[in-house]
């Protein structure tokens, strides 16, 4: 429990600071509305107990005007509070909604390998969404619905300390009742939400390999293994209902003893004349006013046990760290040599290395086409490269300046890496190939898709840059030459190619490296090639086998070696 308090503050101070005016607000009107609640059956008390004295009728209207003048205003500030405090909650769950996303954003890539889309999506979209009443309502409704409790009670101590002193001690129970097993309900919920992540992380993976699993026959596998997740999900939720309803129990049952006891009461000074009949009417009236606040009360302790869970989630995102740079280097000049000197690297989980002892020396402005049989480590190269893995031996230099001591951030600026792996985003072309960037000019774009043989397919699109496009509309041609593109919009000194021309047939090939030529010069450039025809491109040819160095030299050397050998590239 402490450390779920210690999670509310934190995240109380840090996004409700600037909204200190509504929830002020909000805490003014819950006042006026529980004030009015409390008014009105006082109202109703004294026109009961008047009735056997002589009061002229324009006292009952004038009571009668107040009581119904009251009720409209308490709507009004019903109404109003629930507006604002949906609006807040919102405002607030979207700010953090953005800043954990910036976060997640920012983490290394080996973070992104270990989780899966699905289930960051439900981590940041799904345990924020649950919080959005949580920050407008949960502190307005602890400290408004106490107030309402406590100001029943102190009436009920004026109208008789028998009825104030039992009450209090039912109160008392009630909220000890809430507290129970608050840490272990807590991390039922937290299981619970983990499960729920981890289903649409395998919801999300089954629909993009959908095509591939009906190829192969396989739907019963992904039907079992669903099923095999939300029979977990379902045995985990109804540990946490169960053990959330064992102090629910208690509390409804202590409240149906409190209601006894302040009406049973009630009716008996009444009968000894101690009370009369409109007290007891007051007294029969809050005691049902108290079910409001107790069940509002007992919903805020229900809500924070997932509430907690989630904080938890997010908490324990926020806490993974982003590489941690020291002695940041900024990369100088146009042109950068790259030395990779004793490279050594393993995928966690994998006792055999997949890059051993690799020295290599790449001037500035060298074209290297990187070939070798599946596994021989091309791609790990690449990815080690780009900063997408920090290596576990050695260094890569660049200029000098060793791969770690230079974030991501400034070696992207100098650094771009084209994939086989396409994204495409759901909007226009020009969105797509700026990937949103405003600052690019669309005739900058548009001479862009000119380069790499799009013309002719943009100029048969009914919107031009402006259609929205998706995967399903485009080729896997298409596809790869709108990612070629975005290589074009970029004035970068080093790009990296991986296997871009994989999904090309011949005549796309052909316009593909014709622009890959005018894009290259003066560039330093890593091609991993998939086809032979590519490396007709390049200066010098590096083949790997096993994470080692084969075979590294100039490019008719290499090339004519490869022929010769017959080698699948």
């Amino acid at each position: 429990m402490k450390k779920i308090f210690k999670n509310i503050r934190l995240y109380f101070s840090e996004y409700m600071k600037e909204y200190k005016k509504k929830l002020l607000l909000i805490l003014t009107l819950l006042a006026i509305s529980l004030c009015i609640s409390i008014l009105l059956p006082y109202i109703v008390s004294i026109m009961i107990n008047t009735l056997e004295k002589e009061h002229s009728g324009r006292f009952f209207y004038l009571l009668a005007s107040m009581y119904f003048s009251l009720v409209v205003i308490k709507m009004g500030s019903e109404i109003l509070n629930a507006y604002i405090s949906e609006k807040l909650g919102w405002t607030i769950s979207n700010n953090l909604r953005g800043n954990l996303i910036e976060h997640c954003v920012s983490l290394s890539f080996s973070f992104h390998q270990k989780h899966k889309a699905g289930e960051m999506i439900e981590r940041v979209d799904g345990d924020i969404t649950f919080l959005s009443n949580f920050f407008s309502e949960f502190l307005v409704n602890i400290v408004g619905n106490t107030f309402f409790v406590v100001a029943i009670i102190s009436i009920f101590y004026f109208q008789s300390g028998v009825i104030g002193i039992g009450y209090s001690i039912i109160v008392i129970l009630a909220y000890c009742s809430i507290l129970m097993l608050q840490d272990l309900i807590i991390k039922l919920w937290g299981r619970y939400r983990e499960d729920e992540a981890q289903l649409y992380g395998y919801i999300q993976d089954s629909l993009l390999a959908r095509e591939d699993i009906v190829g192969v026959g396989e739907e019963n596998y992904l039907k079992m293994k669903l099923s095999s997740f939300l029979m977990k999900i379902k045995s985990d939720f109804r540990k946490a209902v169960v053990a959330n309803n064992i102090p629910t129990s208690g509390f409804f049952g202590l409240l149906n003893i409190g209601d006894f006891v302040a009406i049973g009461v009630g009716i008996y000074l009444f009968y000894q004349s101690k009370l009369s009949l409109g007290s007891v009417y007051l007294i029969s009236n809050y005691v049902g006013l108290l079910n409001r606040p107790f069940i509002a009360l007992r919903y805020e302790f229900d809500s924070l046990q997932r509430v907690g869970a989630s904080l938890s989630r997010i908490t324990e995102l926020f806490s993974i760290k982003n590489e941690t740079v020291e002695d940041k280097h900024t990369l100088r000049g146009a042109k950068f040599d790259i030395e990779i000197k004793n490279l050594g690297f393993t995928y966690e989980g994998m006792q055999s290395p997949v890059l051993q002892d690799l020295s290599l020396k790449i001037k500035a402005g060298e074209k290297i086409g990187v070939v070798g049989r599946t596994g021989s480590g091309k791609s790990t190269l690449i990815k080690l490269i780009a900063k997408m893995y920090e290596p576990q031996k050695g260094e890569i230099l660049f200029n000098g300046v060793n791969l770690k001591q230079i974030s991501s951030k400034e070696l992207y600026e100098h650094l771009f890496v084209v994939t086989q792996n396409v994204r495409i985003f759901n909007g226009t072309v020009y969105e797509n190939v700026t990937c949103f960037d405003s600052t690019i000019s669309r005739d900058d774009v548009a001479n862009a898709l000119h380069k790499v043989g799009l013309r002719s397919w943009l100029e048969e699109l009914p919107l031009g840059l402006d259609t929205p496009i998706d995967k399903n509309l485009l080729s896997a041609g298409q596809e790869q030459l709108l990612y070629i593109c975005r290589a074009f919009l970029r004035n970068v000194e080093i790009y990296i190619l991986d296997e871009i021309n994989s999904k090309l047939d011949m005549e796309a090939e052909a316009k593909v490296f014709t622009a890959l030529d005018e894009l290259m010069k003066n560039k330093t450039v890593i091609v991993i090639a998939h086809k032979l025809q590519i490396l007709e491109h390049v200066d010098k040819i590096l083949m790997m086998e096993n994470g080692k160095i084969s075979m590294y030299g100039e490019q008719s050397q290499v090339y004519n070696r490869i022929i010769e050998r017959n080698l699948e590239v």
